[in-house]
């Protein structure tokens, strides 16, 4: 800042030489905090190991190359993600799995007993539901730790009806954005402070580029003769469970 004070009172310079001055230098900071950014992201790899279909969950490797253990949480995620083949966009679309779950259902899902949910309460000074939904997301963390990989299946699409479909012979590529934070939901601060200090908390991941099956990807399933024969019930996340009868 004294450099550019110094620039700016120097009395035989033009204001046109001056806004040059400036703007080469607006140009180097900006040139600057990429490299930083750069470096940062490079600290964290990720990939497709397996895509099965919109229907299915798939499975990506994180590499933590950090010298923290990286830690995310799946009950916050939203992926959003396009398809397109080399000559129009076809999907851009987002799949949020618990946007249209409250606290009720997380409660029957996790079957959380009274004085569990209590106990948070008193501990993070948080309403009930809150303290059922702060239960409910941490429920979910995976911890990546520093130097290693680890590979998580997940569902990450929406299914769409493969007959409702026609896609023209092309190929096609899948671009992924996984996000896992969620504006409007808050972690308490003491919980935030004490995580910070051995983690380093995932906001979201840019998966690569991928080359993808579009016929298999929007594979055809009869859903309903799936329910039909099978007995339905959910996991401890709220994901729907499908054993055949």
């Amino acid at each position: 800042m004294d450099i550019l004070k110094n620039i700016y009172q120097h009395p035989s310079l033009s204001e046109n030489k001056l806004r040059v001055i400036f703007n080469n230098f607006k140009n180097v900071a900006i040139v600057f905090l990429l490299i930083i950014s750069v470096k940062g992201n490079s600290q964290i790899n990720t990939k497709y190991i397996e895509i099965r279909n919109s229907w299915d969950s798939c499975f990506v490797e994180i590499e933590n190359k950090t010298n923290k253990n990286l830690i995310l949480f799946l009950n916050l995620r939203k992926s959003e993600y396009k398809i397109s083949s080399k000559k129009l966009q076809i999907i851009d679309d987002f799949y949020a799995p618990y946007s249209q779950i409250n606290t009720s259902n997380y409660n029957d899902c996790m079957k959380i007993s009274e004085t569990k949910i209590k106990y948070i309460q008193n501990k993070y000074n948080l309403s009930h539901d809150d303290a059922v939904n702060f239960l409910f997301k941490i429920n979910s963390v995976v911890v990546i730790p520093k130097n290693k990989k680890r590979i998580i299946g997940f569902k990450m699409f929406n299914y769409f009806e493969y007959e409702k479909n026609h896609f023209p012979d092309d190929e096609y590529f899948l671009s992924t954005k996984i996000r896992f934070k969620n504006p409007i939901f808050k972690f308490p601060k003491q919980y935030l402070d004490s995580l910070s200090k051995k983690h380093q908390i995932i906001d979201e991941i840019n998966l690569p580029i991928t080359k993808i099956d579009i016929n298999k990807f929007y594979s055809k399933i009869n859903i309903d003769s799936i329910i039909e024969n099978s007995n339905v019930s959910s996991d401890e996340n709220c994901n729907l469970v499908f054993k055949r009868k």
